[in-house]
């Protein structure tokens, strides 16, 4: 968080909290005023996170396509086509990728949905000092500045430099990986280079409150906020092929490169036996099909589905089929030490 009217860093853990309040241009007491807190609101933004880009919904049916071994099936049953002019194998063909596809488009667009009805479900609110008054408003308004009221039980809304603090613990394990609840105090002495978890004098959104009580002043609102660094960091990170996606990505390079060595063969053959080379190109074509299991895209599909399914039924939401098989082929979880 930036101090209001100036672009450097400030170090507000390490700022006793009077002067944090003069900075902020705020009166303990009172609070801001409404005027004062659109106005700010105006120039920061909403207090939430940034979400990325929804992917358009035929972006992402075309994405189901773009495994090898489906690319493979593909180029197979069009050339299958061309040269055989016999339907069934290409129309077998295209069944299969066409369910494999509607699978997993399904299965993602059932976890969106359940993921929004989340979002909508988990309105957050805050309990605020504004116009000398104690209201309850929605956490998305809150700007810094802001005086804010934490109890036992509440979600920190916002990053927030504490003014006082009775008996106030804080479980940060989401943002820090400590277990243990944290105890808070105003008045703590706290180094500018302090870790983290260290911070004894700030309170950092989406942590909970689990004992006492505090009031403090907002510093940082939505991407500017701890956890908003750590959203960006995720929001940066590129998705990688799963531990399945790259193995049938080998086979698909396996088959492509034996249905090559097929009609090589064929043709080799052929040709020296004195064979036309339609009928060579016929026979090939068809070998070079035979060797690719169509099938195998859609029992991969609906057994991951099925997985999926089992998941949900636990409460866990998998938006992306590949990313059940993940959890399988996980070797090492890391924990926190006091994690218990």
């Amino acid at each position: 968080m930036t101090k209001i009217g100036s672009g450097d860093p400030v170090a507000w853990h390490a700022v006793p909290a009077d002067d944090v309040a003069t900075a902020l241009v705020v009166q303990r007491s009172c609070g801001l005023s409404s005027s004062e807190a659109e106005r700010r609101r105006s120039r920061y933004g909403p207090n939430r996170l940034a979400e990325v880009p929804r992917e358009p919904r035929w972006r992402a049916f075309l994405r189901q396509f773009q495994d090898l071994l489906i690319v493979i099936l593909l180029v197979a049953a069009v050339v299958s086509l061309l040269v055989s002019r016999e339907w069934e194998t290409p129309v077998a063909i295209a069944i299969v990728v066409l369910l494999n596809a509607t699978i997993g488009f399904v299965q993602e667009s059932r976890a969106e949905a359940s993921l929004d009805a989340l979002r909508r479900l988990i309105v957050a609110a805050a309990t605020v000092r504004r116009d000398d008054r104690l209201l309850r408003i929605n956490a998305e308004d809150l700007v810094p500045g802001d005086v804010i009221v934490v109890e036992a039980g509440d979600r920190v809304p916002a990053d927030a430099r504490l003014l006082e603090a009775s008996s106030l613990e804080v479980q940060e394990s989401s943002l820090t990986g400590e277990a243990q609840p944290v105890t808070k105090r105003a008045g703590a002495d706290v180094r500018a280079d302090a870790a983290l978890g260290d911070r004894l004098t700030m309170l950092f959104m989406n942590t909970m409150a689990t004992r006492g009580r505090g009031e403090a002043v907002v510093t940082a609102t939505g991407m500017g906020t701890e956890i908003g660094r750590i959203a960006g960091l995720l929001h940066e990170a590129r998705s990688g092929l799963t531990p399945l996606q790259r193995q049938i990505n080998a086979l698909g390079r396996t088959l492509a490169v034996t249905a090559g060595i097929v009609i090589a063969v064929v043709f080799g053959l052929g040709l020296a036996r004195g064979q036309q080379f339609h009928e060579l190109f016929v026979t090939a074509v068809s070998l070079a099909v035979a060797t690719i299991p169509e099938g195998l895209p859609a029992v991969v599909a609906f057994t991951l589905a099925m997985g999926a399914g089992r998941l949900a039924r636990r409460g866990a939401i998998v938006k992306r089929l590949a990313s059940v098989e993940t959890l399988g082929s996980t070797s090492q979880i890391c924990t926190d030490k006091t994690a218990r």
